[in-house]
Parts: C-alpha cells; sequence; structure tokens
C-alpha cells in the first residue's frame, strides 16, 4: 500500500518518461490499485493528475474486463447472459455479477415453478411468455430502440425494456437455465430466436430441413411463434437472398458479438470512436 501511495503521488511529475513508468508500475497493481486512486481524485486540485488518474482507472478496468470476457469464452460462453452482463460492465463498471443472477434466477424460479417435462415444446414457450412478458412485463421499446442504453442487461431488467436483441438475449438465457433448447438466430434486421429439437424437427419435417429448428419465437407481440415460411416471406419482402444461416442457431458467443457489433454502429453514429475501438479489440478476443 505504500509504494502504492509513493506511486502516485509522483502523477504530477511533469516529465512524460517519468509519468508513463509511474503509469505503467500502476497499472501492474490491477483491481486493487482503484479504490486508492479514487480516492486520490476525489481530494485532488490538480487537473492534470485527476485526468491522469481517470485514464489509468479506466486502462485497469478495461484490461481486466476483457480478461473476463476471454475467461468466458474459454469456458464454452454457456451462460449467455453473463455474456450480456460483461458488454453492460464495459459502461457500467462497477455494474456487479450478483445483482443481475439474483434478478434472472427469480424470473427462472417463477417460472420452473410451474414447469414439468410432460409439457410440449410449445407449451413450454408459453408459459415461458407468460412469465417474461405478461408476469414481469418485459417488452421491446420503440423509443430509440438501437440507442446504446437499450442494449444493456441492467437497463432491460431496471426498465423491462429493451430492444429485440436484448430482448432475445435475456429470453434465451432465461430458456438455457431451465434447460429449454432455445437460441439465438442472425435475420439480417430482425432478431429473433428458435427451439431447436432434432427428434420433434424431424417428426415434423421429415428430411425436408436443413437444421433442426422446430419454430422461431419473436419477442415483439409477445413472444409470438412462427415457422420458417414467415422468415421465407420477410427475407423476399426486404428483398434479402436467403441463406441457411438466416434459419439457423447460433452459439451464444456469437450472439453477443452481434450485440457488440451493435453497439459499435450506435456509438460511431453517435461520434464516440474511442468506445468504437474499444469493444472492436473485445470482438477480436472473441472470434
Amino acid at each position: 500500500m505504500s509504494d502504492l501511495i509513493s506511486k502516485i503521488k509522483l502523477l504530477d511529475d511533469p516529465d512524460e518518461n517519468i509519468y508513463q513508468f509511474i503509469r505503467d508500475s500502476i497499472i501492474s497493481d490491477g483491481l486493487d490499485a482503484i479504490p486508492l486512486l479514487e480516492n486520490t481524485w476525489g481530494n485532488e486540485h490538480n487537473p492534470l493528475v485527476q485526468e491522469r488518474i481517470e485514464e489509468i482507472v479506466k486502462t485497469i478496468q478495461f484490461r481486466h474486463l476483457k480478461t473476463l470476457f476471454l475467461e468466458w469464452k474459454q469456458n464454452g460462453a454457456k451462460d449467455i447472459i453473463y455474456g450480456a452482463y460483461l458488454v453492460a460492465k464495459y459502461i457500467y463498471a462497477d455494474l456487479q455479477w450478483d445483482s443481475i443472477e439474483t434478478s434472472i434466477n427469480k424470473i427462472k424460479t417463477d417460472i420452473w415453478i410451474e414447469l414439468n417435462q410432460n409439457l410440449t415444446a410449445l407449451e413450454k414457450v408459453k408459459l415461458l411468455n407468460f412469465i417474461v412478458f405478461e408476469v414481469y412485463g418485459f417488452n421491446v421499446t420503440m423509443i430509440n430502440p438501437y440507442s446504446p442504453q437499450n442494449y444493456f442487461i441492467n437497463h432491460v431488467l431496471d426498465t423491462k425494456k429493451g430492444n429485440d436483441l436484448a430482448l432475445c438475449v435475456l429470453y434465451t438465457g432465461i430458456a438455457q437455465r431451465l434447460n429449454i433448447p432455445i437460441f439465438g438466430v442472425n435475420l439480417p434486421n430482425n432478431y429473433i430466436v428458435c427451439y431447436v429439437d432434432q427428434l420433434s424437427a424431424f417428426e415434423a419435417f421429415g428430411d425436408t430441413t436443413d437444421n433442426d429448428v422446430l419454430f422461431y419465437i419473436t419477442p415483439r407481440g409477445k413472444g409470438t411463434v412462427f415457422g420458417r415460411k414467415e422468415i421465407d416471406y420477410f427475407l423476399k419482402q426486404a428483398k434479402i437472398e436467403p441463406k441457411r444461416d438466416y434459419y439457423s442457431p447460433v452459439s451464444n458467443l456469437d450472439f453477443i458479438i452481434e450485440m457488440l457489433k451493435q453497439l459499435i454502429i450506435s456509438y460511431s453514429e453517435m461520434g464516440y470512436i474511442e468506445k468504437s475501438n474499444d469493444l472492436n479489440e473485445i470482438i477480436h478476443l472473441l472470434i
């Protein structure tokens, strides 16, 4: 601690080389350095020192966030909600996972109480829809849907509002915690999820389908269920050439990467180039 205090006291050094050495040394201390840095910032009257502290704190937090993203990927990216939490943590550095998990588990428990293995796939989704959209009141926001805040899981949980992609991630995460095989679908300009069941899909469609999707679900209309023909129609209306990927499930990792890509577009349009560059850096870690 005394060593860190000594280093922080040197942050006003006008020599850039000395400052860079001190900066790198503090950054190497990692998250443990942040409380003292923040305390110093609050009592500091030198704008240069405050600016330097802010940059150092942000660098430490961003390095730690990249480590968490990499660990999530290496562990199989199994929990898509945790991936969404990491996306939000880029802006809300102090956001705690426990608060997100508590909210998600409450929704999950309310569904689990009513769930039984005798329910059909459609009945399970109807139950999921009832709890998520009716009981908890989640809905797609119509106000600036692609502004950054509408992607963040903490904002969605607090306001019960989010854009299509954020609600798809929330819906997918809750379903997977209940062992309901729902995954995202990267349909261009229209985010949806799908129910994956190889046996049921074969029984329903025989060998006429090229994937194991039984049906699709959109967060709009409180979880409206639809089939492949509706995607055909959407693509035709949008004048988009059909591709197999537009009908197939994607991994949790790919769905979170898509969320990062959409955030980059939002920040770029707002002129926040540094944020866009940071998120691009995270994507390069994940691909």
